[in-house]
């Protein structure tokens, strides 16, 4: 009689509950989330405004930019159906769970092949599922819905195909033909993540390579030839290209569409990258950063403690008998991944909301180690030890989440003073909105180049090229090249300002921000009175305070005393690094 297996199942039961409760706490979240402006990302307002522009057959790049590459176009189009910040939140929360499912299968088919290790009978592959879900959502960002989300599916999809060849290649009377479909499969789903993101090229890179040569040394025991491991290569590199040319195809069918397409998804890009850029820190600093962001009151690190244990124990484990280095495989390359990733940091930039990228080699990290944890206990206490450890950390979570939804949070001085903020901007941008909606037909054209919200609300285009506040007016102070003038960004102040004033705009809304130049309103105010046509604030009249937003209206004829002088040219003023999104 096995005494240990009614505590485990007593274990395994409370555990389930408490994830249950953990999962319940992240729908309540979703659901009860303000999604008025200000409540969410900015960049998912372009997103938005993006995804409605292709579904009035308008691609990235042709009337508009943005620095994505289009599959950030297509991935938006149904959230821009439905209409709604809410409806976008669920849709991802949606998209959460059905990958967590397949990252679930994955692990499980990964344990049957012998790539990862635990006990009999741990629900290894559902702790995966609940970890991934709960790190998609709980990390920054992840409640505005970002296209990280979308980027880790498409990795996690990418993983399944490499768990389906390994699974192929475990079975002997496998076809060699099946298992490269496979790994034709995950290049694929690896350039599809790598087009969301480009940040995931370096780890992606690095990981590859590092399995490959793993796999040189490894194989050439067991007779694999080079030729084997190029054509493994040329197989990934094939589904990256199908990747590829799902997501520019499209191009080939509109006018100067491949010089669009490559104007705004390579030139402007380098441009942009080739610029000077403020010193954000070092690799170790951006592995320390992700390592210390908080997750329901607990940080990474602290999750990560017993799943080190166990792989240090491994380590001497497989040092002393000289066998079981394998399962050192999958978390020696999820770490090799963070280190890419803190890469692609360092030579970019680096906003909070880019720690979702670490959510899946944190899953697998953690899965491994601790599966490696368990397979090592064989003493019953030791077993216990770490199963109260693993429950009393999911107790705190769930109590994190869970009374974060359910119980209301005592005010303080600083909470009062931003839910206080944050109920004066909906309330003056609903004014704004409401406005804008109540033209006539002929007059409800209008410009909003610090807030694309009210474009998409309102399915109202927008006249300046750049769709993001970062790029609407002031494109990083790029230089004018072939590119910006291809896709017809708004390099110098005269540009700016007739894509601002174009004839179909009779309401400029303007929003405060700290960007300066050509956000300030005194450049708003000199592009004005250079215009013959005339412009009147309406500010006070639509029952604004002039603090957050600023109407002005275009009146039919022109100035009676149009100005002489043309526009100031203003020196072009250097970005930080930090304002790139």
């Amino acid at each position: 009689m096995d005494h240990g297996a009614a505590p485990h199942r007593q274990w395994l039961g409370l555990l389930a509950v408490t994830w249950l409760l953990i999962l319940v706490g992240i729908g309540l979240r979703v659901w009860n989330a303000p999604s008025s402006v200000g409540s969410y990302d900015i960049d998912i307002d372009t997103f938005f405004f993006l995804g409605w522009k292709l579904t009035q057959g308008s691609l990235l790049y042709t009337d508009h930019f943005d620095s994505k590459w289009p599959i950030v176009q297509y991935l938006f189009v149904p959230s821009a159906l439905l209409g709604s910040i809410r409806s976008h939140r669920v849709l991802v929360v949606l998209l959460n769970a059905a990958t967590a499912v397949v990252l679930a299968r994955s692990v499980g088919s990964l344990r049957r092949s012998g790539w990862i290790a635990a006990a009999h009978g741990y629900p290894l592959p559902w702790v995966a599922a609940a970890l991934y879900l709960l790190l998609s959502q709980k990390l920054v960002g992840g409640l505005s819905g970002h296209i990280h989300h979308y980027a880790n599916s498409f990795l996690v999809f990418g993983l399944a195909c490499l768990s389906r060849e390994v699974a192929r290649r475990a079975d002997l009377q496998a076809p060699p033909r099946a298992a490269r479909g496979w790994l034709v499969a995950a290049g694929f789903w690896f350039f599809l993540a790598a087009a969301v993101r480009p940040n995931l090229i370096a780890p992606l890179l690095l990981t590859t390579l590092a399995c490959q040569l793993w796999r040189f040394a490894s194989g050439r025991r067991r007779g694999l030839s080079t030729g084997a491991l190029l054509m493994e290569c040329m197989a990934m590199v094939g589904g990256g290209l199908l990747g590829a040319l799902l997501v520019f195809a499209p191009y080939a069918f509109v006018p100067d569409g491949p010089a669009r397409a490559w104007a705004g998804a390579v030139e402007v890009l380098l441009e942009w990258s080739g610029q000077a850029m403020q010193d954000q820190g070092t690799m170790l600093h951006f592995l320390r950063q992700m390592s210390v962001v908080g997750i329901a009151g607990i940080e990474v690190w602290i999750l990560m403690i017993l799943p080190l244990l166990g792989i240090a124990g491994w380590v001497r484990r497989a040092n002393r008998h000289g066998s079981g280095g394998r399962l050192l495989l999958l978390p020696a390359l999820a770490t090799l991944y963070l280190v890419g990733l803190a890469l692609s940091f360092e030579h970019t930039h680096y906003w909070g909301h880019y720690d979702l990228m670490s959510v899946l080699p944190y899953t697998l990290l953690i899965v491994s180690g601790i599966g490696l944890l368990t397979a090592q206990q064989r003493q019953a206490r030791s077993q216990a030890w770490s199963e109260a450890i693993v429950l009393v950390l999911s107790l705190i979570l769930a109590y994190n989440i869970v009374s974060a939804e359910l119980l209301t949070p005592s005010p303080t001085g600083q909470n009062s003073r931003k839910q206080a903020a944050s109920a004066r901007l909906a309330g003056e941008w609903s004014l704004v909105r409401n406005h804008l909606a109540a033209q006539p037909p002929e007059q409800r054209g209008f410009i909003s180049p610090q807030d694309f919200s009210l474009h998409w609300q309102l399915h109202q285009d927008a006249s300046t090229v750049g769709s993001h506040p970062s790029w609407s007016l002031e494109p990083y102070g790029l230089t004018a090249s072939w590119a910006t003038r291809r896709l017809g960004l708004a390099i110098t102040d005269a540009q700016a300002c007739d894509q601002l004033v174009a004839a179909e705009n009779h309401t400029i809304v303007w929003k405060a921000t700290d960007r300066g130049g050509r956000h300030s309103e005194s450049f708003l105010k000199k592009c004005l009175a250079s215009r013959t046509s005339q412009w009147t604030e309406i500010t006070a009249r639509v029952g604004l305070s002039g603090e957050i937003y600023k109407l002005f209206e275009r009146h039919p004829g022109p100035r009676q005393a149009p100005p002489d002088q043309p526009m100031p040219v203003r020196q072009r003023s250097s970005t930080s690094a930090m304002e790139r999104i």
